[in-house]
């Protein structure tokens, strides 16, 4: 057969090979280390438990991807939801998501030829301005109902809510074809650190599982629903992973990839608040009666 005619068969295989891996650390990264986006364009939506990958060393939360760990954590799939399903992209993005111990993490990476382009406005948490953002939902529970929603934004400010409801009616929050009833009165204890440079904006997430609510198989593991996106509304482009047809919102949690982790417990938070005690002498003087 010529070679003209041999290498989109092997190039479809490979893309096959990829999508069918039931690790989600089995996801391989093209030779200069970045997915491009094009590459998901036949990304399967939702299927199977997926494993998510551990972390094999330590990660400092700092919005420098630049640990050996992250290079164990290949980039996700993710596939264009808007404005048209499955699109083409020259856009260089990447998300990993991996998890150790005590939490998840999740390393973001918006490359630009000029960071110019990036919309960054917001400095107040849980509140969006038009900015650029990459976000990680859980469906800790499994449920196809509930999940709840970290967002880092590139100034550094952070989102969280709670969704309902399939994540299927009201706005979703966020700008987006997003839905179901949100709580944006949710509030927990997590971390977030992006900077921008003259290559783009990076971000690293860090939610403590201490900070999150799930249910312990009897062999140990945790099986969770996990949605993460990137999003550049200048454009009004989205991508996702897992692969979300828009005849559904993109916080549709029932179509959420199933991720399980292992070797993980729930624990109770312990915060520490800061406080004084102080004392004063007093005396009182009596008037001669």
């Amino acid at each position: 057969m010529p070679t003209s005619r041999l290498l989109p068969i092997l190039a479809a295989a490979c893309l096959t090979l990829v999508a069918a891996s039931p690790d989600l650390g089995a996801q391989s990264a093209v030779a200069d280390g970045v997915v491009p986006l094009r590459a998901a364009m036949d990304a399967p939506t939702a299927t199977g438990i997926r494993d998510l990958p551990r972390l094999t060393a330590k990660v400092t939360l700092d919005g420098v991807i630049d640990e050996a760990a992250w290079a164990d954590v290949p980039a996700l799939p993710l596939t264009m939801y808007e404005p048209s399903f499955r699109g083409d992209s020259e856009r260089r993005i990447e998300i990993r998501v991996a998890y150790d111990d005590d939490a998840i993490y999740v390393a973001a990476s918006f490359l630009h030829a000029d960071p110019s382009d990036i919309r960054a406005y917001s400095l107040t948490r849980d509140r969006w301005s038009g900015d650029d953002s990459f976000g990680l939902l859980l469906d800790t529970f499994n449920d196809d109902e509930n999940a709840v929603r970290f967002v880092g934004l590139p100034l550094g400010a952070r989102m969280d809510m709670s969704i309902s409801g399939d994540g299927q009616g009201g706005d979703g929050g966020g700008g987006g074809k997003g839905g179901g009833p949100r709580g944006t009165s949710w509030n927990t204890f997590w971390d977030l650190e992006a900077h921008i440079t003259d290559e783009g904006w990076f971000g690293e997430m860090r939610v403590p599982f201490s900070s999150l609510r799930f249910e312990t198989k009897a062999d140990g593991s945790v099986v969770m629903g996990m949605m993460v996106y990137a999003y550049e509304p200048a454009q009004g482009r989205r991508w996702t992973f897992p692969a979300i047809p828009p005849t559904a919102p993109y916080t549709r949690v029932s179509a959420f990839q199933d991720v399980r982790l292992g070797g993980i417990e729930s624990r109770s938070p312990i915060y520490v608040t800061p406080y004084a005690l102080s004392s004063r002498d007093r005396a009182a003087d009596l008037a001669p009666g």
